[in-house]
């Protein structure tokens, strides 16, 4: 619906209540990618991984992820 601003309030207390959680921080990686938060959507993504999420892990091995995998480094 693009509401991006409520579906980040709405993941954010989805966090607060399940922290460990790893799909709701992938959830809001996409929000932010569609804010342009390419910094937020990368530090979630990879949140996401680190919480055993399989699907973000690919992707950020991917050709696709690779943006993600490079931004710390510039």
């Amino acid at each position: 619906m693009n509401d991006h601003s409520g579906a980040i309030v709405d993941i954010n207390k989805a966090i607060s209540i399940e922290p460990n959680f790893a799909e709701s921080y992938a959830y809001r990686g996409d929000v932010k990618a569609r804010q342009n938060d390419m910094e937020g959507a990368c530090s979630d993504y990879k949140k996401a991984a680190s919480l055993g999420y399989e699907t973000s892990a690919e992707w950020l091995k991917s050709d696709q992820g690779s943006w993600c995998r490079d931004l710390n480094s510039k």
